[in-house]
């Protein structure tokens, strides 16, 4: 017996599987979009954080240096500034203004000194002008009176 083949058949498979309807793509379309979005907002927050952290190096360096500074000033003068804010500075990095201040206190033992250097600086919120908010940075160190005579 020869079979022969069933009328309304292509070789690939059913008659109505020609190809993808309107909805199949629309679906396609709409999870498409849905990945985007998501890729988009995962760049936007990692880009938030990549430039807070930027500016937070920045200024851990500015008070650093200011620290380096305050390290060659003498004992005295140091614990003439104790329980003040020293002469704060405003440094302009890259655009952004940062704010410098010395805070000198007491330290563990009376031959040492704490110094902080706080740094301040406007970060935008959202990208949106306008809408900032302040951040600080805070390094401290310990100043010690000289053993030598």
């Amino acid at each position: 017996m020869f079979s022969t083949p069933l009328r309304g058949r292509n070789v690939a498979g059913f008659a109505g599987d020609r190809g993808m309807t309107l909805i199949e793509v629309m679906i396609a379309a709409l999870i498409l979009v849905i990945v985007l979005f998501w890729l988009t907002q995962y760049y936007v927050q990692g880009r938030k954080h990549l430039d807070y952290e930027e500016q937070r190096r920045k200024a851990t360096a500015l008070g650093q240096a200011r620290l380096d500074q305050a390290r060659t000033w003498s004992y005295d003068y140091l614990r003439s500034l104790a329980d003040s804010v020293a002469a704060e500075t405003v440094m302009v990095v890259d655009g952004r203004s940062f704010t410098v201040g010395l805070v000198v206190g007491a330290g563990p033992n009376p031959y040492t000194s704490e110094v902080q250097a706080v740094v301040t600086w406007e970060a935008a919120r959202n990208y949106e002008p306008g809408n900032a908010f302040t951040r600080s940075d805070t390094t401290t160190t310990l100043i010690a009176r000289s053993l030598k005579p």
